[in-house]
């Protein structure tokens, strides 16, 4: 039984994701020389498809046992496994350790201090994620609603509007079943609810983006590239908001790594730099990973609408290719991730829902008014700097991540200009930041507790801060290479 259990984990975490690199690998007869990158890319998706998988066998056929979700999902794997069988020596080719050895001989003392820091910051995560309990409340509801979804072998009750009849609990909260999900698979392989394997999911997450981050300096141009890749990972995992929910252990590892790697796809779309003898399956892989996206968390709708709009920028493409290209990409994306929006719009008048009735029955209570109070946002002044600005103005949450891009811009935006991905990933910041400023206005104006929850909430806003992590990285890789020169 343990043995079982050990596989079930060792499956989720590394060989699902391994099968999908194969069967991509072998659908798109992806280049040699593209190979290592695509590994990278496909790092995470194996857990967040199997979350996918389940979560519609439980529409199709509720009320089975642990066993047959887990059959089902097995027997799907095995069959992407058999007809991917000849890649399997891709596995030996990619000399991942190799890699790994060479990385470790080619850095310089420096650099190899860094890379020490960041495994040390990484195993205090783990350690504290590993001993402590989950008391954070979303966290709490994730695994309850988890629990519940396990008893009773159904989504039909979700989202948890009425009041389980045992327990008397409720939730409002109607994000995609992505992370919820993903908790119960946890709970199907380990044979019980008790705390254990679901606490890795943010570990495990959190090194899929550190892995990303460095892989996509790895292969840039720069001179002393490890240095920009390393720095960019301390930027990240030293940002307080984003080690703090790692370490809570709520979704947020997990959606922000989604949402990353979903315009990581987008732009080797775009710039076409995975050599494919048929980019048609490339757009409708890259359709799937950002309905994964989407499938995540609610704040994956924002992807579909800034891939559409960046498209529309960045691409090389003719106007039929373009829209055929959009079109592709969100019918699939919609396939994968959108039920749950088409869903809540239908039930709640709104493809995002997380409101309680009785705020709008007794508008006396003030709500939007106390949330904002308690944030400190109660004037103009404070909604502007402290609101939308808290990247530079809250260090507690950010540290100097933001002050970190600012000066990337300011003295390397030629560097930037000239690189596709980091004016890419600056594009994409910006999209960002221009819907928060509507959000704000419609939040003030109209009264939208949502629309004010994205800048009150540290949480939201660091959705983008890998983002910021890599083009912050500019600014102090320019100033090692200008010291080693």
């Amino acid at each position: 039984m343990l043995l079982l259990k050990i596989f079930g984990f060792i499956f989720t975490y590394l060989g699902s994701s391994i099968i999908i690199f194969l069967f991509i690998t072998k659908l798109m007869h992806i280049e040699d020389v593209n190979k290592p990158n695509l590994f990278i890319y496909s790092l995470g998706i194996g857990p967040i498809t199997i979350s996918l998988i389940l979560t519609r066998a439980l529409q199709l056929f509720p009320g089975h046992s642990d066993t047959f979700y887990i059959l089902i999902i097995i027997v799907i794997f095995l069959l992407l496994l058999i007809y991917s069988r000849n890649k399997i020596t891709l596995l030996k080719e990619l000399k991942i350790f190799f890699n790994i050895k060479r990385i470790l001989v080619e850095t310089s003392v420096i650099e190899k201090i860094l890379i020490l820091i960041i495994l040390l910051i990484i195993m205090s995560i783990f350690f504290q994620t590993i001993i402590f309990p989950v008391v954070e409340n979303d966290a709490l509801q994730y695994l309850k609603v988890a629990q519940m979804i396990h008893k009773y072998k159904t989504v039909d009750f979700y989202p948890v509007i009425k009041p389980d009849p045992e327990t008397g609990f409720y939730a409002t909260s109607s994000h995609p079943l992505g992370y919820i999900s993903l908790i119960l698979w946890n709970y199907m392989i380990q044979g019980s609810e008790t705390p254990c394997f679901h606490k890795f999911i943010s570990s495990f997450y959190l090194i899929c983006t550190i892995l990303l981050l460095f892989t996509l300096y790895n292969h840039h141009s720069v001179k002393r590239r490890y240095f920009y890749g390393i720095s960019a990972v301390l930027i990240l995992i030293t940002t307080p908001v984003y080690y703090r929910e790692a370490v809570y252990m709520g979704v947020d590892t997990f959606r922000i790594y989604m949402f990353f790697l979903s315009f990581v796809w987008i732009s080797t779309l775009i710039k076409r730099s995975i050599s494919t003898a048929n980019y048609l399956y490339l757009k409708i892989f890259t359709g799937f990973v950002v309905g994964l996206g989407m499938f995540t968390h609610s704040i994956g709708i924002l992807i579909p609408v800034f891939f559409t709009i960046l498209y529309f920028i960045f691409s090389k493409e003719n106007k039929k290719q373009l829209f055929s290209t959009i079109l592709i990409i969100g019918a699939v994306a919609m396939l994968t991730g959108g039920s749950r929006y088409i869903t809540n719009f239908v039930t709640f008048g709104s493809p995002v829902y997380d409101e309680l009735p009785i705020y709008q029955v007794v508008p006396e209570l003030f709500r939007n008014d106390w949330v904002m109070y308690t944030k400190k946002l109660i004037t103009k002044t404070d909604i502007i700097f402290f609101g939308v600005l808290k990247g530079f103005t809250k260090p507690i949450s950010y540290g100097l991540s933001y002050w970190f891009f600012l000066l990337s811009i300011l003295i390397s935006f030629k560097a930037i200009k000239r690189s596709f991905l980091l004016s890419f990933f600056l594009s994409v910041i910006l999209t960002f930041y221009m819907l928060i400023i509507v959000l704000v206005v419609i939040g003030v104006t109209k009264g939208n507790f949502i629309a004010l929850e994205s800048i009150a909430s540290d949480r939201y806003i660091q959705t983008i801060q890998p983002f910021v992590a890599y083009i912050g990285a500019t600014f102090i890789g320019n100033i090692y290479n200008n010291e080693k020169n």
